[in-house]
């Protein structure tokens, strides 16, 4: 178990550096077109959405909300060295706004033993709202919201590789 747990890592470390390096620019196997409507659709482990309201005529909250897959699990924001890829949410290149805060999550992960990676994490297997305070620079007649969500999700089973989302909102001002 422990060798799998290993080779699963490494993996997965490997793919990343690829991908970053861009040794390899797409790692996906060919569907048969005659597989099974599931097979050729397979669900992603984790959906997100970004949202981004005027609290008042200079004030405003963005939103970012993870919904993991049925079975899937989103890791958390703070795990120790050795293990999976930790949730990380970037605002910073956002414009027409200042960040009045970091991003924070509307409910607690879990804390577990986890069997893939023979280590006690914390994970969210629950939708989970991320939330960030922000102020409209003086002048500005809108805002871009730019979030870049780096994550991992994994199941009891297998480990998605990390994944970096981009993500866009606009926000008028009143």
């Amino acid at each position: 178990m422990i060798l799998m747990k290993n080779i699963i890592l490494f993996l997965t470390i490997f793919m990343t550096s690829a991908l970053a390096k861009g040794a390899v620019t797409e790692v996906t196997a060919p569907v048969p077109a005659d597989a099974p409507q599931a097979a050729q659709e397979a669900p992603k482990p984790v959906t997100w959405k970004l949202d981004a309201r005027l609290t008042d005529a200079t004030s405003g909250v963005i939103t970012l909300t993870a919904v993991p897959a049925a079975g899937w699990h989103l890791y958390g924001t703070e795990l120790p060295a050795g293990g999976p890829q930790a949730t990380k949410i970037d605002l910073s290149k956002s414009t027409g706004i200042t960040l009045e805060g970091a991003p924070k999550p509307s409910v607690k992960p879990v804390t577990v033993a986890d069997k893939l990676f023979d280590m006690t994490l914390n994970w969210w297997d629950k939708p989970v709202t991320f939330t960030v305070p922000f102020k409209l620079k003086q002048g500005a007649r809108t805002a871009r919201i730019k979030a870049e969500v780096n994550f991992m999700a994994c199941d009891d089973n297998t480990c998605a590789p990390p994944v970096t989302e981009t993500l866009f909102k606009s926000v008028r001002t009143k």
